[in-house]
């Protein structure tokens, strides 16, 4: 019977230890469980930040700083537009400028009588998108009350002018117009994308 009990305790000892032992497996299964898991999470958000980062470079406007207005071109001509005197259409004239930036370009606008001197721009982006040449031009408050207080024949004529002269001087496809960064709205029309040449 001493036997007997000793072959019990013993099986029973040894049930124990090998569930211990499969706790203590169980544990390290779980932790090499876990770490594989975010390993392979991370390895799958590095994908994700990979495939992400393409698309956007893919995409992505590559744009060309404006160095406080100043282009590496200096001096020159450009061609400025402005309308008619009857505003049936669009004239030009070539007006040399110190150097090619925003600020030299809406000065001509402003001296040919297209835009008031009060006008001023917020911002200047010249970049490309999709093989196009993409002007973005963000005007303050004045460009749009001054644009309210014409009629619409008027305003296409300003509109254009400004489109035109940007256009030509930076030898750009389309221009994107706003006023404080918000859509370019008027009584008569929107303009919430880009424009190409006004004819």
């Amino acid at each position: 019977m001493k036997k007997g009990k000793l072959i019990i305790i013993g099986l029973v000892v040894m049930a124990l230890i090998s569930g211990c032992g499969k706790t203590a497996d169980s544990k390290e299964n779980k932790a090499n469980s876990t770490e594989q898991t975010k390993d392979i999470e991370t390895e799958q958000n590095k994908d994700v930040q990979m495939e992400e980062n393409a698309d956007k470079q893919e995409g992505e406007e590559q744009q060309i700083p404006d160095e406080q207005n100043v282009s590496a071109q200096t001096g020159g001509n450009i061609k400025v537009y402005y309308s008619n005197s009857d505003a049936s259409g669009f004239e030009s004239e070539e007006v040399a400028i110190g150097s090619l930036s925003s600020n030299e370009v809406l000065k001509a606008l402003v001296d040919k009588g297209v835009l008031p001197v009060d006008v001023s721009l917020l911002s200047f982006k010249e970049f490309e998108k999709d093989n196009e040449k993409l002007l973005e031009l963000d005007f303050s408050d004045k460009f749009i009350t001054y644009i309210k207080t014409l009629g619409t024949s008027a305003e296409y004529y300003i509109v254009g002018s400004i489109c035109n002269t940007f256009l030509d001087a930076y030898g750009s496809d389309k221009i994107h117009i706003t006023v404080n960064g918000d859509v370019f709205t008027t009584g008569h029309a929107e303009y919430p994308g880009y424009m190409g040449k006004f004819n």
